[in-house]
Order: structure tokens, then sequence, then C-alpha cells
């Protein structure tokens, strides 16, 4: 039964089907001694987990913790039925030791409320449930909630050499400092860090936006810089609200102005995200230069060999790198790479495979399975359960 334990462990989770479907293939491929019978592996029925059921199974555990983590169906049974109490009075108590003289001991260790929160967790959350958190914090310093003023925050501003050790050293202060629009004064004195932001160039970029959502997440840098210089009003003033502004005619028209969808989606990414909202992509970039069709082994291989790493060559060249997937000869084009690290096993890939019933599926929500599969020479193997594909070449010719 040496490995029961460790493929029971990987179905956890999983529904009914998918549990069976790890289980056959567990089976066929260590055994059934080492696998164990399938009720090992299925969840339990409904109405399973009686009063008597639970009290039997949180007489296994010592505390609360260990019954929630060890038998977590359980310990929700007995939540439900809020017999929680009653199932578990054999436990020891959690916080028993905690007394108003052992937290304010505690808390004197400490000359901050978030070091006293980071250091003793559990003794912090004691002294906020007996609510005595501010008289055994009453030697501290400054308190966490104080108002910020200009002038405090830029005496703060003055610890750091840049914004980013002002952020993590004071995020309170600087945060404030945002919403005050106080940013560049108080930072004045600090090193520039890459700040490629100016006003001209945030202003140009959130042009490419109709929406101050879509310029969120089209360029997050430019608009938080926008943000901490008080310019987001100036720079958005051309936005409409909401995002229903696009038709279809001025998202062609717009469209028509690019060779590519790469192209099409960094110049006008919002234009581009209603087109597919709408589901007129294909219609819309119908002139466009499909960019997969001209890959041959040769040319892969060219391409690869501008690579380290497997990991570098599909971020660097993605069509090549699904071309290369494609035609299979990943391995061929790969060999003078650097081996990289794999967590996936067999098992592992083929447990993943099973929550997916098309290959397309298994790429998508699971990429890395996917082209561990393909790696390993494993795909018929971990995907046999999966329809296969209609060949619709010969049918179009």
């Amino acid at each position: 039964m040496y490995k029961h334990e460790e493929l029971k462990a990987l179905t956890m989770g999983m529904n009914k089907a998918d549990r069976v479907g790890c289980h056959e293939y567990f089976v066929n491929r260590y055994g059934a001694d080492s696998v164990g019978p399938i009720e090992d592996y299925l969840p339990n029925p409904a109405g399973y987990w009686t009063v008597e059921r639970i009290h039997a199974e949180a007489l296994k555990y010592d505390t609360r913790k260990a019954f929630k983590k060890g038998s977590p169906s359980a310990y929700q049974a007995a939540l439900r039925l809020k017999i929680v109490e009653q199932v578990c009075s054999h436990m020891k108590p959690v916080l028993q030791s905690h007394t108003a003289e052992s937290i304010t001991a505690e808390a004197l260790k400490y000359e901050t409320r978030l070091a006293f929160q980071k250091g003793s967790p559990s003794t912090y959350k004691a002294a906020y449930r007996l609510k005595i958190l501010d008289e055994v914090c009453s030697h501290m310093p400054n308190p966490v909630y104080q108002s910020h003023t200009a002038e405090s925050i830029a005496v703060e501003a003055l610890k750091y050499d840049t914004r980013k050790e002002f952020q993590k050293g004071s995020n309170g202060a600087y945060n404030a400092a945002l919403r005050l629009k106080i940013m560049d004064e108080v930072c004045a004195h600090m090193k520039p860090v890459l700040q490629y932001h100016t006003a001209e160039s945030i202003a140009e970029e959130a042009l490419k936006y109709d929406t101050r959502k879509e310029f969120q997440k089209g360029s997050p840098s430019a608009y938080h810089a926008a943000y901490s210089r008080g310019i987001m009003e100036q720079v958005c003033a051309h936005m409409t609200l909401g995002n229903r502004s696009h038709t279809a005619e001025s998202i062609a028209a717009e469209a028509l102005k690019y060779e590519t969808r790469g192209a099409f989606q960094k110049g006008s990414y919002g234009v581009y995200q209603a087109a597919r909202r709408l589901k007129i992509m294909e219609e819309v970039c119908a002139h466009m230069t499909l960019g997969n069709k001209s890959h041959t082994a040769e040319s892969i291989t060219a391409e690869a060999l501008k690579y380290e790493t497997r990991l570098a060559f599909q971020k660097g060249s993605r069509g090549a790198y699904g071309a290369a997937l494609r035609l299979k000869i990943m391995e061929q084009v790969c060999s003078h790479m650097k081996p990289v690290r794999q967590s996936h096993t067999a098992d592992s890939i083929a447990v993943e495979a099973l929550k997916y019933e098309t290959r397309s599926a298994f790429e998508k929500g699971s990429n890395g399975a996917y082209h561990a599969a393909y790696s390993r020479g494993i795909m018929d193997e971990v995907c046999a359960h999966m329809p296969k594909r209609a060949k619709r070449r010969s049918a179009k010719k």
C-alpha cells in the first residue's frame, strides 16, 4: 500500500467522476494492491456524517485545528449541526494561557502595534478579543491610526532615499502622500528610480484608451504615475464613462490601422477588447496577416537557437514555439537548451489531464502540465479518455 496515501491526496477536491477516473488510471499503472479500493477515493455520500460518526472522528484529534485539517468534511458537518463544542469537549483549549497579565508582559517586548501583531499574533488577537489592546499598547509611540499631515509625511519621507523604500517602510505615510497629492513634493530629495513616465508620456499613453478601467488594465504603471502626480483628471479628460461607446463600425475603422492582431492589441487596447466582447474579432481583423503560417522546421530551429531555455523560447517567440509543438519537433530544436527543473510527474500530469474533456481545454487550463506531457511523450496516454478530433482538412479538400 506504499502508494495509497500519496495517490489519494492527488484526488482531493475532485468530483466523483474524476476520482473514479484517477483510481482506474492508478490501478492500471501500479496495481490494485498498491492503490487500494475505490471506496477509499470516493467522497462520503449525503447524510454520512451523523452525530455519532462526527463524535467518533473528532476523538482522533487533540485540537480543533488538527480536527479541521485532518477531517475537513467531518468538521464542517459539526459546524453545520452546531455540535462543535460537544464533539470537541475533550480537546485542549487553544487560547487558555492568555491572561491580562501575560498579554501585558508580551506587549512590553514591542515598540509598535505592528511589531506586536507580527511577533505575537495570538497574543495580539487575545488582547483585541479581551478589549485591552489600547491598555497594553499604551507605552508604544506613534499609534498606527494617526492622522497624517503634510508636515509629518514630509518628515517621514526624509528617512528614505527612494520611493520604493518609502512605500515599504512607511506604507501609511506613503498612501497619505498619494491621497493628499504631495508625493512629488515630499519625495523631491529622493533618487529617481527608472522614471520613464513624464506628464507628456502619460498623456500620450492615456489617449490609447476610452475608459479609466481600460487605462488601468492596459497600462498600470502609467495609470499609477498619473495618480501619484495628480494629473489623472487632465489625462483622462477625453474618456467616456463606462465602456459602451464602441460600435462595430468604429472598431472596424480602428482595426484597419493595423496589420496584425498583436499591433492592434498593443496600439488600441480598449478597441481590441471591445471587438472581443462583441465577438467581431474575426470580421474586423480579416485584412490582417496571420503570423503562424510561415514557420518551417528550419526557421523554427534558427529561432530556437536564440534562446537558452524553453521558457525563454516560449516567451520570446510564441509563434515559433507553438509551431514546434504542432510539428512535434520540440525536442529536436531545443536540444541545445539548458534543462529546466521539471516539477511534473507522469502521475500528476495524468491526474491533471482527467479534469478536461478535450486537448484544447487541457492546454488552455493547465498549460504547464500540457507541455510536460508533450515533452515526455505521454500525451496520447494521458489523453486517452478524450474524444478524438475530427479531421477537417480532408473534408475541405
